[in-house]
């Protein structure tokens, strides 16, 4: 198994597969257009083995992966402002054909949660088959409070959760702590710390290495194909991820993105926020 060589990401052996480990803790592992290009190497490169039963996902330096890297944001604006229309629609729709190809990966898929789980993460979370996560974990949609949707996350962050609870989450804004991220059902174990962390990951590991590498990538196929993010619902999931992309663009361009943008650059209020007042 010759395993690919990265700049953004460390990858590593493990008992059943690889581990991915995300490698940017200077920006607590944002994804940027690079480390998103290489995540979707490694995802073909898995579709070609057929001797890796498991993709472990984890974040470097005790933080998960705190969401799209703001970096990118700021060059898709210099690319509008030069007379490229879909500049932040190309960026945006890029990271769903991330997460749908994540959806669809014939391997198990394992995430290991610290930290910040923030936005683009949390949508690397919703894809995984098996979310653990440490006490330090805080997960949110936070988009709307930068005046954006979270366009290519929310659905996948639904078919995990539900609708109902996924509204919750996307409409609030609110960060959930491990526990209840747990309750919610993001989160299928929770650990004191990154060391039970890795103990809970070998336990996973110790049962898929008990499962034929050939039944478990059937077994994935079969409830991928009933799922809505199934190769056979191909259109609808196209159509999805480009209405999302269109959303997300015409949020940053035309609604309050900017503003919210702006305002977390120059670490203000946003001027939509009300200042509070106590009725009687």
């Amino acid at each position: 198994m010759n395993i690919p060589t990265c700049e953004h990401i460390k990858i590593a052996r493990n008992l059943c597969g690889i581990t991915v480990t995300l490698n940017r803790p200077q920006v607590r592992n944002a994804i940027n257009g690079a480390m998103l290009n290489e995540l979707l190497g490694v995802c073909t490169w898995i579709s070609t083995q057929q001797d890796i039963r498991a993709l472990v996902l984890q974040g470097a330096d005790g933080h998960f992966c705190a969401g799209g890297d703001i970096a990118d944001m700021l060059a898709a604006a210099q690319a509008y402002e030069s007379g490229d229309q879909s500049a932040f629609y190309e960026l945006n729709l890029a990271y769903g054909k991330l997460l749908l190809t994540m959806a669809r990966l014939p391997c198990t898929t394992i995430s290991l949660l610290e930290g910040s789980v923030m936005g683009g993460g949390l949508g690397l979370a919703a894809v995984s088959d098996i979310c653990l996560a440490s006490e330090t974990a805080l997960l949110a949609m936070p988009e709307a409070t930068l005046g954006l949707p979270p366009a290519q996350i929310a659905a996948f962050v639904a078919a995990r959760i539900g609708n109902a609870k996924a509204r919750q989450m996307a409409l609030t804004a609110k960060k959930l702590t491990a526990q209840e991220a747990l309750d919610t059902g993001l989160v299928d174990q929770l650990v004191q710390d990154q060391v039970h962390l890795q103990q809970a990951l070998a336990t996973q590991l110790r049962a898929i290495n008990h499962c034929s590498p050939a039944a478990l990538k059937t077994t994935k196929s079969l409830l991928i194909q009933q799922s809505p993010f199934s190769e056979a619902n191909d259109a609808n999931c196209e159509q999805m991820l480009a209405r999302a992309a269109q959303a997300f663009s015409d949020a940053v361009t035309q609604g309050d993105g900017p503003e919210g943008t702006q305002a977390f650059m120059q670490k203000r209020r946003p001027k939509w926020i009300r200042d509070e007042e106590v009725t009687a």
